[in-house]
């Protein structure tokens, strides 16, 4: 499972370079109670992903992240 983890460090390199979007997936109540979230990150909680997959961009690296 190693093989589909990225470091946070790694992951803002691929998105300042433009390879690839962050796509937050943390649930509404956790995401109320983060003190940051990562700018720029596409929000989809994961209870409406089935609903709003057409707003993830076919082409490119998705680096999906939740709690």
């Amino acid at each position: 499972m190693d093989e589909l983890r990225i470091s946070p460090q790694d992951a803002a390199k691929k998105v300042a370079a433009g390879d690839a979007i962050l796509l937050d997936v943390v649930t509404t109540p956790a995401w109320l109670s983060l003190s940051k979230v990562p700018r720029g990150a596409l929000r989809i909680p994961p209870e409406e992903i089935a609903d709003r997959l057409h707003e993830v961009p076919p082409t490119g690296e998705v680096i999906a992240f939740c709690t």
